[in-house]
């Protein structure tokens, strides 16, 4: 939450005074190339002292009002592009209940299947290291229920460091701009599932999912406590590989053991705040995400463990994924923030559809 920063106005009373003196002078001038009569010049002197008078009791010697600062939390998906100061850090819990409730197919369409309820709680926690360097980590934890079968888990470990390459100016035109480099500890359960609880079971990738991203945004005073702020988001995962066993995320079944190659993925999101009121905010993120086909190379598995008919590989093509996160705001300070919303898809290909209620707390200190 960035602050306007103080200015220093020279005095009232200085500027009346330094216009004085300046009439004076002038005066002076005039009178010696063109000599007044003793009246005229008792006159043109007593005004000057009454100007003079009227301008010391004007004289603003109240202290100066401070400036207005925005209140913003930041929008549910799209990450800051400013750093957290030196020594200090902000923590955000997350609560997402995530609704599967179908797949687009290769043609665009929605397909309904049985949906798949995910209670998702994540924290992420930023320290700022130094004025231009922070880094971040986010511990996840999941509860799933698909039917009579439930699994709670813990998620994969993202951490993160980022680079402040270009500070905002909030008086002026230039934009804040991030660098971040990213990576996911594998912590979360995705290989050696229980065959009829494997789709809750499954909460990791087993991959590391390296990655950079990069954060464009910009602060817009717009009028008295309206700010607008917006921000661009972009995001490389790159290729990995991984081995699988057994059931896994990813597919699998009796005896599969393999190596998955995960293809690479790209995130763009768009995103604005705007601030309506002291304390009320509206937020809006659209997200687009692409991800390239990955394949399996090794032993695909059987079906059953009797009959052991062969499993297809675990291969997948290339998704696409359109969704949107509007949210409201409620901004107690400039340090703390309360963000609700919900996050849904509205186009897909070879991906899933949900919908996702979110909330998040936004403490900064």
């Amino acid at each position: 939450m960035p602050e306007v920063p103080k200015t220093h106005k020279f005095p009232f009373f200085l500027k009346n005074f330094s216009f004085f003196c300046l009439s004076l002078v002038l005066i002076c001038k005039i009178s010696l190339k063109y000599p007044l009569k003793k009246s005229q010049g008792k006159a043109v002197f007593k005004t000057l002292g009454f100007c003079l008078f009227v301008s010391c009791l004007c004289a603003d010697t109240a202290p100066q009002t401070p400036p207005i600062t925005a209140w913003f939390t930041g929008p549910l998906l799209c990450p800051s592009y400013s750093a957290v100061p030196a020594g200090s850090y902000n923590i955000e819990p997350y609560i997402f209940v995530n609704t599967i409730g179908g797949n687009y197919d290769s043609s665009w369409t929605r397909v309904s299947t049985q949906t798949l309820i995910s209670a998702y709680y994540s924290i992420l926690a930023q320290i700022g290291l130094t004025s231009y360097f922070n880094v971040s980590i986010t511990p996840q934890f999941f509860y799933q229920s698909l039917g009579p079968s439930s699994s709670a888990n813990i998620g994969d470990l993202p951490v993160e460091a980022y680079f402040i390459v270009l500070n905002e100016d909030l008086n002026g035109i230039r934009p804040g701009i991030t660098i971040g480099l990213k990576a996911s500890v594998p912590l979360g359960r995705y290989k050696n599932l229980s065959p009829g609880d494997a789709s809750t079971q499954a909460v990791g990738s087993g991959s590391w999912k390296p990655a950079m991203s990069f954060v464009i945004g910009k602060q817009i005073h717009i009028k008295d406590i309206h700010f607008l702020t917006l921000r661009a988001y972009f995001n490389s995962q790159f290729q990995n590989r991984f081995n699988v066993d057994g059931f896994h995320a990813y597919g699998g079944g009796y005896e599969t053991k393999g190596q998955i190659t995960l293809g690479a993925q790209f995130t763009t999101i768009a995103s604005f705040e705007y601030s309506f009121s002291r304390h009320g905010v509206f937020a809006l993120d659209i997200q687009y995400q692409h991800n390239n086909k990955s394949s399996f190379k090794g032993n695909a598995g059987y079906t059953d463990p009797i009959f052991r008919k062969l499993l297809p590989p675990s291969n997948a093509p290339s998704s696409e994924q359109l969704s949107l996160a509007p949210a409201l705001e409620y901004n107690f300070n400039a340090n703390v923030g309360l963000i609700a919303g919900v996050w849904f898809t509205v186009a897909g290909r070879n991906a899933q559809a949900f919908i996702t209620p979110t909330c998040a707390l936004n403490i900064e200190y």
